[in-house]
């Protein structure tokens, strides 16, 4: 049984088929110390968007004559 403490836990794989999975380039934390270094600061957000059409989708077709079509298409 899979227990929530496994799936959070901090291990993680070190080789796939020979090569090295985790890579580390550079030092995050020394560069971002530096007085040199402008950082920006800011929470950025999406709004919720749902897909509610304001009429349903729908064709009515209505036969006006034998050879003779009208169709009305929501769309």
């Amino acid at each position: 049984m899979l227990r929530k403490e496994d799936a959070t836990r901090e291990e993680k794989p070190q080789k796939h088929l020979h090569r090295d999975l985790q890579k580390t380039k550079g030092q995050v934390g020394a560069a971002l110390a530096r007085d040199d270094v402008v950082k920006v600061e800011h929470t950025y957000s999406t709004p919720t968007e749902t897909h509610n059409p304001m009429e349903s989708h729908a064709t009515i077709a209505s036969w006006d004559a034998p050879d003779r079509l009208t169709i009305y298409d929501a769309t």
